[in-house]
């Protein structure tokens, strides 16, 4: 009464008394004896109270025996039962006494070792310990023991076909009213498969993380129904946020997002969270340090009951696109280089036609001129006449195409300078009026790109002069932020157009424009019809020098 009971963690507490149940005791039959001889006794005396007071007796000892006897096969039954119960799971059970000496080892730990309870018993357990894990196990099992602790071990043990496998061993106490450890009980559970699973399972996630390191691709999970997204660790790594002190939100990713990319990627966002499709998106990432970084985010809609969620890949690009840009200017430098030595060599030989075949014809017309003069026969003079004409026009058209090899001057002043200079030049001699126009604000223009306005400017007006027969001439150069773009409009005759030119060969004529447009990723169109004049419109793309993107 008020006695105190201590208790433990895992500790399993039994009363001290027990129920001894065993066979009928030679004292309690001597005594069911005696009270017969005095029932018969009393039986002869003719004692009627003192019978029945007996009679009472030995009926309330028989019906005790009987309740002994019972509760005797009860608890033989339901030790039976434990016992297969314990030989039936499968999972290793064993009991040790209080100073950890084994005294029961189920069927389950049988099976698994290949030993008897006998030898088990004997110490023979200990021979199933792995070398490498036999002390730890003792070490940790007698300290237990020692403090009266629960304990538990992953360790391996050794199969009976020699084998280990891991195990999971967890014993606790079984203590009595007083505290006093009177049982330890034990139990182990193979865990080898998961152990396995485990490995495998850190074994693909690394190769999944070097791979997402190597290819510089995150991946990514997004619930709609949550503020918060799963990254990978590249993922973390591309938007440089700690994995440690960061639990990242679509917040995370504004706040990474390039200023002149905001309203895209904000739009994306609303777009992609209205319509729940697959979506991919382009856009640029501003470090705090002032780094820019290019990624290309791809992801698909996986749809379940609790709603929609984006399972995705972040890839870092920015190196391609490093790559890419060296690519197009090194082709673009090589195509300069290109279009400047062709240029070299049509000045060289236009200069070389100029100083040789036309000073020469320049001689002949001269002489045939003086001899026309000095011929007396009228009829000679007159023939000699329609020679020197055409001399002269031979000549003209000759000065003309060595005009149209030379390059156009456009180094000097601006563009808009050298474009009137030009069409004044192209003009001159003819009655054809000119209007040029210049809208937008004006900004550096590569010198291909100024050569080539230039010549579609001289060959449209050419062809204006020699074949339009028209009155007027507009051009229009327009700086726009994509590009240029110069418009030539004539009010002569026109003609049917072929939209692939061709019908329109020869000496850089329309054919020779379009070719230039292409070069420089650009376009030319020509727009004309019988008696609807022409018009020639060209579109060139701006290109802006830009830093590098850090690697």
């Amino acid at each position: 009464m008020g006695r105190k009971t201590a208790s433990y963690p895992g500790t399993l507490v039994v009363p001290t008394r027990r129920l001894r149940l065993g066979r009928p005791s030679a004292p309690v039959l001597l005594g069911g004896a005696c009270l017969l001889l005095v029932g018969a006794l009393c039986v002869y005396l003719r004692l009627d109270l003192v019978r029945s007071a007996l009679v009472e007796i030995v009926v309330f000892g028989a019906m005790r025996e009987a309740r002994l006897r019972r509760a005797l096969l009860e608890a033989r039954a339901a030790r039976n039962e434990l016992r297969l119960a314990i030989d039936t799971i499968p999972t290793i059970v064993w009991s040790t006494n209080a100073d950890g000496t084994v005294n029961f080892v189920n069927r389950a730990w049988r099976d698994f070792t290949g030993l008897s309870a006998e030898h088990a018993a004997d110490g023979g357990w200990l021979e199933t310990l792995h070398p490498d894990e036999a002390a730890l196990v003792q070490a940790t099992r007698s300290a237990a023991i020692a403090a009266g602790r629960p304990y538990e071990l992953d360790v391996r043990l050794r199969q009976a076909d020699g084998t280990y496998r891991s195990v999971l061993r967890r014993a606790v106490p079984l203590r009595d009213e007083s505290g006093r450890i009177v049982q330890w009980y034990g139990s182990g559970t193979d865990i080898d498969d998961l152990k396995r699973a485990e490995a495998a399972l850190r074994e693909s996630e690394a190769f999944l993380a070097e791979a997402q390191r190597l290819s510089r691709t995150g991946s990514f999970g997004w619930d709609l129904a949550r503020a918060e997204l799963r990254w990978s660790e590249e993922t973390f790594r591309i938007f440089e946020y700690d994995p440690e002190r960061e639990v990242p939100t679509v917040e995370h990713v504004i706040r990474r997002t390039h200023p002149d990319d905001l309203d895209t990627v904000g739009q994306a966002i609303d777009r992609v969270t209205h319509d729940k499709q697959d979506w991919d998106l382009d856009h640029r990432l501003l470090m705090p340090d002032g780094r820019v970084k290019y990624v290309h985010v791809v992801a698909r809609a996986a749809r379940h009951a609790g709603g929609v969620e984006f399972v995705g890949a972040v890839m870092d690009v920015t190196a391609t696109r490093r790559a890419q840009r060296l690519a197009r200017r090194a082709r673009e430098r090589v195509l300069s280089a290109r279009f400047t030595a062709a240029l070299e060599e049509r000045t060289r030989l236009a200069r070389e036609i100029h100083d040789t075949l036309l000073q020469g014809f320049t001689g002949v017309a001269l002489q045939l001129t003086a001899v026309a003069h000095r011929t007396p026969d009228a009829a000679t003079a007159a023939a000699l006449g329609d020679v020197i004409a055409l001399a002269q026009r031979t000549l003209d058209e000759a000065r003309q195409a060595v005009w149209d090899l030379r390059t156009p001057l456009v180094t000097g002043g601006t563009l808009a300078d050298a474009l009137r200079e030009t069409a004044e030049q192209a003009l001159r001699g003819s009655e054809l009026g000119l209007e040029l126009e210049v809208a937008g604000a004006p900004y550096p223009v590569a010198a291909p790109v100024e050569a080539a306005i230039a010549r579609v400017l001289q060959e449209s007006l050419a062809n204006a002069v020699k074949h339009a027969d028209a009155r007027a001439v507009w051009v229009r150069l327009r700086y726009a932020p994509r590009g240029l773009s110069l418009s030539v409009r004539d009010d002569g005759r026109g003609f049917q157009v072929d939209p692939e030119f061709r019908g329109y060969g020869g000496h850089w004529g329309l054919l020779g424009m379009r070719e230039r447009a292409i070069e420089l990723q650009g376009s030319l169109r020509v727009e004309s019809a019988p008696d609807c004049g022409t018009a020639v419109l060209l579109r060139i793309p701006r290109r802006v020098p830009a830093p590098l993107p850090s690697a």
